[in-house]
C-alpha cells in the first residue's frame, strides 16, 4: 500500500483551468517535505518543488500545461505516479483580468524601493492572483459536492489607458468613479459574456490618507486599487513566501491594508 495519499484529485482527472491545488497526506513519519516532479506527456521535465509536510499533511499548489501532465511525488523511499489532464473549456464567458493606467500616470503602482513595479509585473500579479481566485472557487464548490466548478479567466491582463487624470481620480467619490469605469471599459465590447477584474495603477497612500482607492463590484466589474498591491505574488513559487512574509510595513511610506495581521 502507497503511504502517499491524494485527497482532493485522482488519476487521469481532467481540470479545465490550468493552477490547481493538491493537497494530500503521507503515512510516513520524520519526514517534513515532499518533493513534485513535473513532467510534460514526452517525458520532459518542467518543474521540481519542495513542499512541507506538516502533521502528515500537504498542500501543493501547480501550474498544468495544455494536454497531459505527469506528477512524481516522492518522499522518503515512496513514490506515487499520477496522471492529470488540462483541457481548456471552450466558451465565451469569461473574467478579463484589467489593469487601468490614467492618462497623466506611467502606470508604476506604488511600492518599496528595489521592488518591480512596471506595468508588465503589475499584470503578473494580478493574472495570477486572478488564477488563485479561481483555483479556490473551483475547490470551494468542489468541497460542497458540486464539482470543481469555475469561472474562465482569459490569458492576458489588458492594459486599458483611461481617459482620467490622477488628479481626477483622487477627487472622485468611489461610486462614480466605478461607473466612469465601467463605461470606458464597455464602450464598443460585448460585455453581456465577460466581467472586468479591474485594479487602478495610481493608488497612493501618502503616509496618513489613501488617493485613488476603491473597492466596488457589481454587474460586470470589480473595481480594486493596487494600494497593497507591492505584496502580491508575481509567479507561483512566491505563492507561499507571500503569504508567510512577516515583515512590518513602514506605513510612513506604504498602505497597510491587511487589519494588523
Amino acid at each position: 500500500m502507497n503511504k502517499i495519499n491524494l485527497t482532493n484529485i485522482t488519476n487521469n482527472e481532467i481540470f479545465t483551468y490550468s493552477t490547481i491545488l493538491i493537497k494530500g497526506s503521507v503515512n510516513i513519519h520524520n519526514e517534513s517535505s515532499i518533493i513534485l516532479k513535473h513532467y510534460s506527456n514526452n517525458g520532459k521535465q518542467l518543474a521540481e518543488s519542495h513542499w512541507a509536510v506538516i502533521k502528515n499533511k500537504f498542500k501543493i499548489i501547480i501550474e498544468l500545461k495544455i494536454g497531459d501532465n505527469m506528477l512524481v511525488f516522492k518522499i522518503g523511499n515512496e513514490v506515487l505516479n499520477t496522471k492529470l489532464v488540462y483541457k481548456q473549456r471552450v466558451t465565451n464567458y469569461t473574467v478579463c483580468p484589467v489593469y487601468i493606467i490614467c492618462a497623466d500616470h506611467d502606470g508604476r503602482f506604488q511600492a518599496p524601493v528595489n521592488h518591480d513595479n512596471s506595468v508588465q509585473n503589475a499584470c503578473n500579479k494580478i493574472t495570477l492572483c486572478s488564477k488563485l481566485i479561481q483555483m479556490l472557487t473551483a475547490e470551494k464548490m468542489y468541497e460542497k459536492g458540486f464539482g470543481k466548478k469555475t469561472f474562465q479567466v482569459e490569458k492576458e491582463c489588458r492594459i486599458i489607458k483611461s481617459s482620467l487624470t490622477r488628479r481626477t481620480v483622487f477627487n472622485m467619490h468611489p461610486e462614480k468613479l466605478w461607473e466612469y469605469i465601467a463605461r470606458e471599459l464597455t464602450n464598443g465590447q460585448n460585455s453581456k459574456t465577460r466581467k472586468y477584474l479591474a485594479f487602478l495603477s495610481c493608488t497612493y497612500w501618502d503616509g496618513q490618507n489613501l488617493h485613488g482607492h476603491v473597492a466596488l463590484g457589481g454587474g460586470g466589474l470589480a473595481l480594486f486599487g493596487t494600494g497593497c498591491l507591492y505584496t502580491w505574488p508575481s509567479k507561483l513559487e512566491e505563492v507561499l513566501p507571500c503569504f508567510m512574509n512577516m515583515a512590518k510595513v513602514d506605513t510612513g511610506t506604504l498602505l497597510d491594508d491587511s487589519c494588523f495581521r
